[in-house]
């Protein structure tokens, strides 16, 4: 998005400080460089819709942003309606994670079988 509203910034001041010079190139100076006038118009008229752009961004950054609320307003309503949800998912995941440990620990012990021959062999 930065680079967006960088390229934008820049073709806007291209467009302010090239305003002047086009209309001298069309007026006067066209016969030294053919086709100036033309594309210095053109350019024109191509940034002349930069505000409408940059205000259609702002549209999506606005619609975003209420998307992200509503959603936030959404959870908090959530969880508000279930207070005894959190401490209880809370002791229930400790007690989970407790046994996977338990059992990781045991399983860590247990000694590892002896490697078969072929496999001794093909080391």
């Amino acid at each position: 998005m930065f680079r967006s509203a960088a390229l934008l910034s820049f073709l806007f001041v291209l467009k302010t400080h090239y305003a002047a010079a086009a209309a001298d190139a069309s007026a006067g100076g066209s016969a030294n460089i053919p086709g100036i006038g033309n594309a210095a118009a053109n350019i024109g008229a191509a940034i002349g819709d930069l505000p409408d752009v940059m205000g259609t961004v702002g549209d999506v950054a606005n619609t975003a942003n209420g998307a992200v609320n509503n959603l936030a307003g959404a959870a908090g309503g959530i969880a508000g309606q279930l207070p005894t949800a959190g401490p209880l998912l809370q002791q229930l995941l400790g007690t989970v994670l407790g046994l996977l440990g338990a059992v990781l620990g045991i399983a860590h012990q247990l000694p590892q079988p002896s490697a078969s021959a072929s496999m001794q062999a093909s080391t």
